[in-house]
C-alpha cells in the first residue's frame, strides 16, 4: 500500500462497521475508549470478526490507570493473549512498563514470543519513557512490530518532530504510527513532518445519553467532553474525511 494506512481504534460493533464502510483499513479493538482502551470483551472480538473483513487488532490492557502491571495483572494479561489468539485477532496493542517508566522488556519479549505470528503493537506507554531513543531500541529486540506514538506530546502534531525522529531511528526495523488528536485537519501536515506510513486515530464524537433523564440522574463516568452519562461513538464523517485526505 503506497499511501499511509488508516488505523481507527473502536470499542463497539458499531464502531466497527462504521470505520469499515467509512474506509478505515485497519481497527484497534478496545473496550473504555473514554479510560484509554482496554481488553474488549470476548464476546465483542467475536462479533467485530463476524462484521468486517479488515484487519483486528485487539487491545490487551487489564486495568485503567498506569502499565506497571502486578503478578495479576499480567497473568490475566496474558491469558487474554491466549484466548484471543483463538477468536481470529490478526495483532494485538499492549504495553508494559517498569515502575521508573522504562520498557518491561522481559515482559514484552515473553507477549511478542507468546504472540507467534501475530504481531504485536506496543501503544502510547511508549510516550511515558523518559528516554524515547533508549525505549525505542528496547523495542527493537523484544521483537514488537509497532510503536503508536504522539512523539511524547500530548497530540501527534505537538510531537510531529519527535516522531520524525522516531521514524528515522526505527529504519526497517519496525513501524511507527503517529496516533493522538489525529484528525483531517492536521493529516497533511503532520504525514510532511513525520514522514510516518500509518496513521491511528478514534475519530469519535460525543454522544448524549440515552433513556430518560431525571432531575435526580447521576453520572458515574462523564465521557472527556463533559457529556453526563454519554458515550463516544465512532463518527463515520470523521473517518471518511480522513481517508480522503490519505487518497484511495
Amino acid at each position: 500500500m503506497s499511501r499511509p494506512l488508516l488505523e481507527v481504534c473502536v470499542d463497539s460493533l458499531a464502531g466497527v462497521r462504521a470505520a469499515s464502510e467509512a474506509g478505515a483499513d485497519r481497527i484497534e479493538l478496545c473496550s473504555a475508549l473514554d479510560l484509554g482502551g482496554l481488553t474488549p470483551s470476548l464476546g465483542l472480538v467475536r462479533e467485530a470478526r463476524r462484521a468486517t473483513t479488515l484487519l483486528l487488532f485487539v487491545m490487551l490492557r487489564p486495568r485503567p490507570g498506569d502499565f506497571c502491571f502486578d503478578a495479576d495483572e499480567y497473568a490475566t494479561l496474558r491469558a487474554d493473549l491466549a484466548a484471543l489468539q483463538l477468536e481470529g485477532a490478526d495483532g494485538f496493542v499492549s504495553g508494559v512498563l517498569n515502575e521508573d517508566l522504562s520498557i518491561d522488556a522481559p515482559r514484552t519479549r515473553e507477549l511478542v514470543d507468546e504472540a507467534g505470528a501475530i504481531p504485536l503493537t506496543f501503544h502510547r506507554a511508549f510516550d511515558l519513557c523518559p528516554d524515547a531513543a533508549q525505549a525505542l531500541e528496547s523495542l527493537k529486540g523484544c521483537g514488537v512490530a509497532r510503536i503508536l506514538t504522539s512523539g511524547g506530546a500530548r497530540s501527534a502534531m505537538e510531537g510531529a518532530a519527535r516522531i520524525r525522529e522516531l521514524v528515522t531511528l526505527a529504519g526497517e526495523s519496525l513501524q511507527i504510527v503517529a496516533g493522538g488528536g489525529v484528525d483531517a485537519a492536521s493529516l497533511p501536515e503532520l504525514l510532511r513532518i513525520t514522514g510516518v506510513g500509518e496513521v491511528h486515530t478514534s475519530a469519535s464524537r460525543a454522544m448524549p445519553p440515552r433513556g430518560i433523564q431525571t432531575p435526580e440522574f447521576f453520572c458515574l463516568s462523564p465521557t472527556q467532553d463533559g457529556i453526563q452519562g454519554g458515550i463516544r461513538q465512532t463518527d463515520p464523517a470523521k473517518v471518511a474525511a480522513c481517508r480522503k485526505v490519505l487518497g484511495p
